[in-house]
This record gives C-alpha cells, structure tokens and sequence, in this order.
C-alpha cells in the first residue's frame, strides 16, 4: 500500500509489555486479597480499642498502597525520535525553550556548581537561536555575577565542542571526572588533544572562581546580602540577535550559542520576596520581553543536565501527531530529584536512585519496533 504524501514517522512511541502488565495485575490482586481478609478479621473484632486502631492503620496502608499502584497498572516505555524531528519539516519552527536557573545563596550553593548547571544547559542539542538562559542570583552576590561572566567565555569553547564531539555529558565537572562513557569519540587523537586543551580552560576557569570565592567572603556584608538593588544583564546575546535577524544561514544555525541573562530582584528586608518562587515570576517577565518562548525548564542552581537530547526529546513528544498540541492531552509533572550527597548509612532509600533505574532509549527502540 502506498504511504500518503503527507504521512511521516512518528516522533515518539509508547510499548506497553503485556507480561508486566499482567504480573503487575495479578500481584495486585493477590495483595488485594489479603488486605482484605485482614481488615475483615479486624472488623469482626471491633469490640477491642487495639483492634479498632489497628483497622484504621489497615485502612491507611491500603490507601496509600492504592494510589501506588497508578504506575504499575499500566506501565509503559516511551521512546523518543529527535533525529526525525528535526528530519522534518518541524525543524523549522521548533518553539523556542528558555531555561530558567534559580540560586539564592553563594555559601550553600557554590558559584562552581552552579555555574556548571548553566553552561550545561546552554549545551543542549537544541539550535542555539531557540534556547535561552536565563539565572536568577536572589543573593545579588558580586561573585555569582563574575562567575557568569566567566561561564560565558567557558561556554564560547564547551559549547562547539560537545556539539562537535557529541558530548552525552554536558555537566564538565562530571565529563571531566571520568562520566563520559558515552562518548565513542573520545578515543580520537584529534578529539583527545581538543578534549586537553578545553580540560585545561575549564580548570583555569575553575581555579578563577575558587579564589573569587575566598576573596569574596572577606569583602561581602550581610547588609548587600540582605538588601540589594535589581540588575539584569545580558552577558551574551549578539549570536541570539543575529540569529533572530535572520543574518546567519540555514546551515550555521547549529553554531549559533544561546542567549544567557543575569538577573538579580531588588530585595528588602521589609518587603516579602516570596523565595524562589517569587525569583521565578521576575525570570518569566524579564524571558517574556527577550525571548518570550512557549516552553521553559526550571533548573534548581544544582541540577545538572544528564543528556543534551533532553529538550529535544520533551518536544518529539509535545509535538508529535499535534499542532500545536491540546491543552487535554498536555499535563505538569514534577520529577523527583537524585541526591547525591547522603549519608552512607541511610537504610530508607532517599536517594531516590530506584526510580532511575530504567532501560536505555536504545533497548525502549528496539522493543517498540
């Protein structure tokens, strides 16, 4: 059968495995059951406090055994197609993604880490005339404003390298660290010379911010943490013009680097600021009259970018089969953070690692085909 002229792959696929669903179902029951028959004997025995006690804590466990199981009901896989957007004529008019970075105290949350969760996102495998930086300083700290000046002139080298290189780990700290498996490209000669030579910038960058750390708590009062006025500051955005200008060709789009801002609320101490969320609102109104994208990724200052694809890959699925996409068929989810800095000792799993641990988009693709 012919395929119709305008018929085209799908950006996105869904498997559902049946045996898992099933398994799921049938454990389900079987707890079902006797949860059942325990409350049932409890009931009979009502008579007694401790028994009436125990029926209630039952009945909680059940609920909240319930609402678990809405993820593996119906479990399923989802795979996304980045290659075939941006294959298609989508390309072209890809929303713009603002990312939007939140830090609000230089002591708790070091400039370096943050700066790193900045320049890995100005490295998603986004064009760069689409995507947007944007970091939120509430503590209007000196430090976290020459550290973004300094993260640009990182990024000016980062950026095209993990372009160039198809970087998997856009975080340097890490990829430098040795988390960069990924990366079959590594091996190069070529690429092993690059890879030194942006090592190197990286620590002098590093090495920059440290001592504008140990300088800084010597000379910054508790008054300017406490009471700062506004400052917004476009540290970059003469490629992002040009590129909305229209100037660049086609094929240079992918060399184009994103915008960053620095932005920093005026801050009182008798006016309320309302925290992050109150540092999120200013980030939308100053985005709004800059970039004014659809999307917008909120970052907390440690969060690091895993994959470059991952903006690429939201949008195969917003985008797919919709145009644009339903308000129905779109909802917020708020994913839970990995942390990394717990005790050893922790026996209660608050790491959250377990719900990380899924098959790669590579297994996901073979299953769903």
């Amino acid at each position: 059968m012919a395929t119709p002229a305008n018929s085209q792959a799908p950006f996105s696929a869904v498997h559902v495995s049946r045996p898992l669903v099933i398994a799921n179902r049938v454990m389900a029951a079987v707890h079902a059951a006797l949860v059942a028959a325990v409350i049932a004997h409890r009931a009979l025995r009502l008579l007694s406090a401790a028994s009436a006690a125990m029926a209630l804590a039952d009945l909680t466990l059940l609920f909240l055994w319930v609402l678990s199981q809405s993820g593996l009901w119906r479990p399923v896989s989802r795979a996304a197609f980045p290659e075939r957007l941006l294959a298609s004529p989508r390309r072209s008019s890809l929303p713009g993604v603002d990312v939007l970075v939140v830090t609000a105290d230089p002591d708790k949350e070091p400039a370096l880490v943050v700066m790193n969760t900045v320049v890995s996102a100005m490295a998603l495998d986004y064009p760069g005339g689409r995507l947007s930086v944007y970091l939120s300083d509430d503590a209007g700290s000196p430090l976290t404003l020459l550290a973004t000046r300094k993260a640009y002139a990182f990024a000016r080298a980062w950026v095209p390298f993990c372009r160039k290189h198809s970087v998997q780990c856009p975080w340097p700290d890490r990829y430098f660290a040795g988390d960069n498996v990924h990366d079959d490209r590594r091996g190069e000669a070529a690429a092993a010379e690059e890879r030194r030579r942006i090592k190197e910038m990286y620590e002098t960058f590093k090495g920059d911010i440290e001592e504008a750390s140990r300088k800084q708590q010597r000379s910054w009062t508790e008054e300017e943490r406490r009471d700062h006025d506004a400052h917004v500051e476009i540290i970059a955005a003469g490629d992002h013009e040009q590129q909305q200008r229209g100037e660049e060709e086609d094929n240079d789009e992918e060399a184009t680097m994103p915008l960053l801002v620095y932005v920093s609320r005026e801050k009182r101490r008798a006016s309320p600021h309302h925290f992050k969320a109150g540092a999120l609102n200013v980030l939308l109104r100053v985005s709004s009259l800059m970039s004014n994208a659809a999307y917008a990724l909120v970052l907390d200052c440690d969060m690091s970018c895993n994959s470059r694809a991952s903006a690429l890959e939201a949008m195969c699925i917003h985008l797919d089969h919709r145009s644009p996409p339903a308000p129905e068929n779109l909802a917020f989810v708020q994913f839970p953070q990995m942390f990394h800095n717990l005790s050893s000792n922790d026996i209660y799993t608050n790491d959250l690692r377990y719900i990380f641990k899924a098959r790669t988009l590579q297994s996901i693709d073979r299953a769903c085909h």
